[in-house]
C-alpha cells in the first residue's frame, strides 16, 4: 500500500506543472480575449462617430472593418462571450450577415444625399433625373457598372455622376477622365458636361486618349496597345482618379486591357455604363463577355440597371430589360 501511495504521489507531484501550464494558457487566453474584445469596442465606436457624408462601402472600409472584424472572430469564437450584443450592435451585425449591415448602414447615407442633392438632380438636365438614375450617382464603389438601354438616360448619368464627384470633392477636373467609342459621341458628352456643369474634364476617344500618351500617329489598335504598354512600364503616370467609360458594351480586349492598366497604376475608381444586350460594334473586336462578366475582371462591383427610357413607352423598356 505504501509503494502504491508513494507511486502515485509522484504521479500528482509529476502533473502539477502540467496543470499550472493549462491554468496559464487559460489565463493568457482570457487576458487576449479580453484585449480582443475591448478592440472590437474601439471599432465598434469608430462606426459610430462615422459621419452620413460618407458612402460606407467604399474597399477602405471592407478593409479597415469588415475584413478585419470577420478575421478575428473566425480566430476565435470564443470573442463573442466577451461582448454584449447591446454595446456592440454592428460588430455581430458585420459577422453573421455583412451584406445586411451594408444595405443597412448606408441607407441613411442615400437618404441624405437624395434630400442634399435634390435640386441638382432635379435641375442638371431638362427632366428630373429618375430615382435609379439618382441612385447609379450616388453609388460610390471602386468599381460601379450601370446598365442602360437605349433612351434611358446613360449620358445623364455620367454627366450628372461627374458633377456629383466634383461637388463632393472626391476629386479635381484634372482627376476625371471620360472615355468615348467614337468622335460623335465623344463631342456630345464634352458639349453637354461643359454646358451643364462648366467644368473642363478630359473628354476623349480612346484612339485620341491613346495618341496624346504616345505622341505618335499610328492605327488605330497599334496606338492603344503602345500606349497600354507605356502605362505599365510606368513611362507614363496617369493623374486620373476617376475613370468613366460610354458604350462599354463595345470594349474590346485592347481597349479593356487599357482601362485596367490605368486603373492599377493609380487605383482608380471605374464607372462603366452601357447595355449588356447590345453590342455594335463587333467589327472593331468588341468583347461583349467583358461587360457581362465585369466583376471577374475588374474585381467587387455594384450594378445598378437603370429602370425608366425617355425614348419610348416604359413598359416595352421593362419588358426589353
Amino acid at each position: 500500500m505504501l509503494e502504491i501511495s508513494a507511486l502515485l504521489a509522484v504521479s500528482l507531484l509529476g502533473s502539477i506543472p502540467i496543470i499550472k501550464k493549462i491554468e496559464k494558457k487559460k489565463r493568457q487566453k482570457h487576458q487576449e480575449r479580453l484585449e480582443l474584445s475591448a478592440y472590437l469596442l474601439g471599432i465598434q465606436k469608430e462606426i459610430e462617430e462615422l459621419t452620413t457624408e460618407i458612402y460606407l462601402q467604399k474597399k477602405w472600409l471592407h478593409e479597415n472593418f469588415i475584413d478585419e472584424v470577420t478575421e478575428i472572430i473566425q480566430n476565435d469564437k470564443g470573442i463573442l462571450n466577451y461582448l454584449d450584443r447591446e454595446l456592440a450592435p454592428d460588430i455581430f451585425e458585420i459577422y453573421e450577415n455583412k451584406k445586411h449591415w451594408l444595405k443597412y448602414i448606408n441607407y441613411e447615407f442615400f437618404e441624405d444625399e437624395l434630400k442634399t442633392y435634390a435640386n441638382y438632380f432635379k435641375n442638371i438636365e431638362s427632366n428630373p433625373l429618375t430615382t435609379m438614375q439618382r441612385m447609379a450617382i450616388i453609388t460610390h464603389e471602386e468599381n460601379n457598372l450601370i446598365l442602360a438601354g437605349a433612351g434611358s438616360g446613360k449620358t445623364s448619368v455620367i454627366l450628372a455622376k461627374v458633377g456629383y464627384i466634383l461637388k463632393k470633392g472626391y476629386a479635381t477636373q484634372d482627376e476625371v477622365l471620360v472615355l468615348a467609342f467614337n468622335k460623335q459621341a465623344q463631342q456630345e458628352l464634352e458639349e453637354r458636361i461643359k454646358n451643364r456643369l462648366n467644368v473642363n474634364i478630359t473628354i476623349k476617344t480612346f484612339h485620341a486618349f491613346g495618341r496624346s500618351i504616345v505622341k505618335e500617329s499610328k492605327n488605330f489598335e497599334e496606338m492603344i496597345t503602345k500606349a497600354t504598354q507605356a502605362i505599365e512600364k510606368g513611362s507614363y503616370n496617369s493623374p486620373y482618379r476617376y475613370i468613366f467609360i460610354d458604350e462599354f458594351q463595345d470594349i474590346s480586349e485592347n481597349r479593356n486591357r487599357l482601362i485596367l492598366s490605368l486603373k492599377k497604376q493609380n487605383s482608380a475608381n471605374i464607372t462603366a455604363v452601357g447595355d449588356d444586350w447590345q453590342s455594335i460594334n463587333k467589327f472593331a473586336g468588341s468583347n461583349i463577355d467583358i461587360i457581362q462578366n465585369f466583376e471577374a475582371h475588374y474585381g467587387s462591383t455594384v450594378t445598378i440597371k437603370l429602370d425608366y427610357t425617355f425614348r419610348f413607352n416604359n413598359s416595352i423598356a421593362k419588358a426589353s430589360q
